[in-house]
C-alpha cells in the first residue's frame, strides 16, 4: 500500500519539498508520510513513504523544470505495509564539511581549538521554533520546561489556534483552558498536532 523510498534534497526544507511534489502530481499532502523534519540549509536525506506511490509518479517531479526539482531526488524505492510516523526516529547522524576556507592555516586551526575549547551556537530554523502556528511557539514552550514551569509550558501547549485546530481540538482547548479536565479528557481527539 505505501511506496517508501529516500528523498535528498538540498536547500529545500521538508515540508516545502513535500508541498512541491504534491502541486508537480497534483495529489494532497495525506499522500505523504514522513518520520521527522529535516532543515533547509544542508544537503539531507530522508524516508518518506506515499500512500499508493509508484516510483514512476516520482519519476515525473524529476522532470518539472524547476530550482525545486533540481534541488530534490528520490531512490531506494520499495513497497511497505506500514506509513512512516511523525517522531519514529533512531536518531539523526550529520556530517559538516567545510569547504574553501580562504584563510591563513594558522587561523583555521585557532578557529577549531576555539571550538573544541568553547563549542559554537547551535542555530535552528522553523523545524525547532516553529512559526507559532500551533498557537504559542515551540521556543517559548520549551523555554518554560528548561525553568520547570511545565503548568505553563502546558498552557501555552493548549493555546488555541484558529489556522491550525479542527473544532475538536478547539473544543478540547477551551475545556482545558477553563479547568474542566473532565470534559477537555472526553474531547480530546486521539491525534493533536503539537500537543
Amino acid at each position: 500500500e505505501y511506496l517508501r523510498f529516500t528523498m535528498l534534497k538540498q536547500n529545500v526544507s521538508t515540508n516545502v519539498a513535500l508541498d512541491f511534489i504534491c502541486r508537480a502530481l497534483k495529489v494532497g499532502e495525506n499522500r505523504f508520510q514522513y518520520a521527522g523534519v529535516k532543515d533547509k540549509r544542508g544537503t539531507t536525506t530522508q524516508w518518506v513513504t506515499m500512500r499508493y506511490g509508484k516510483p514512476s509518479h516520482l519519476g515525473k517531479v524529476a522532470q518539472e523544470r524547476s530550482t525545486f526539482a533540481r534541488n530534490i531526488r528520490f531512490g531506494d524505492f520499495e513497497y511497505v505495509s506500514e506509513p512512516h510516523r511523525l517522531g519514529a526516529l533512531y536518531g539523526n547522524r550529520f556530517g559538516v564539511i567545510l569547504r574553501e576556507l580562504n584563510r591563513p592555516d594558522s587561523e583555521i586551526l585557532d578557529a577549531c581549538k576555539a571550538l573544541e575549547d568553547h563549542g559554537f551556537i547551535n542555530f535552528y530554523g522553523l523545524q525547532r521554533f516553529g512559526k507559532g502556528e500551533f498557537g504559542a511557539k515551540s521556543c517559548d514552550v520549551g523555554r518554560e520546561i528548561f525553568r520547570g514551569d511545565f503548568e505553563k509550558a502546558t498552557r501555552l501547549l493548549f493555546t488555541v489556534s484558529h489556522n491550525i485546530d479542527d473544532n475538536r481540538c478547539i473544543e478540547t482547548k477551551n475545556a482545558f483552558n477553563a479547568g474542566d479536565l473532565d470534559l477537555a479528557m472526553q474531547c480530546i481527539p486521539n491525534s493533536m498536532n503539537a500537543e
